[in-house]
């Protein structure tokens, strides 16, 4: 198999014109890769920067590739109410640490803003800081939380 890999940061530092040549010649035309600075951590933000996903964009945002940990936090997360602690999203995935999440919600929210073509939307939102980041609140949107379990097969 021949073949090379251009990241994502290398792709968006060519100029305009051939990045877009670069993507046409994929098949990718019209693809953003552009979505801004994605945090590490959950962010604070209002409900206007939450992912609002209808089915054909969570389909999207779970379709191949995507690693195992990220299947298993979205599978998780809509098993959860729209607000919950962040410890109850750990202990669905078989997880200990809040440190455990941020490689794969960096990931979905870099695919999530793809899909909206939105540098500042977000898949999560932290809405109440606690004491320790495993029982802090989060927040999903219930459209999106409604569209992954449809499509995730999850109940509801």
């Amino acid at each position: 198999m021949n073949g090379f890999f251009l990241s994502t940061a290398s792709l968006n530092r060519l100029p305009e014109e051939a990045r877009a040549a670069v993507l046409a010649e994929l098949g990718l035309s019209g693809v953003t890769t552009d979505v801004g600075d994605v945090s590490e951590s959950l962010v604070s933000g209002t409900d206007e920067s939450l992912a609002r996903l209808n089915d054909r964009q969570a389909r999207r945002l779970v379709q191949k590739p995507l690693s195992d940990i990220s299947r298993r936090m979205l599978e998780a997360a809509a098993q959860l109410d729209p607000h919950f602690r962040i410890r109850d999203l750990l202990e669905k995935m078989g997880l200990e640490r809040y440190g455990q999440l941020r490689g794969p919600l960096s990931g979905l929210t870099r695919r999530t803003r793809s899909i909206l073509n939105d540098r500042e939307v977000s898949l999560f939102l932290q809405v109440e800081e606690r004491e320790t980041d495993e029982d802090s609140i989060a927040q999903m949107h219930p459209e999106t939380r409604a569209a992954l379990r449809r499509v995730l097969n999850t109940g509801g």
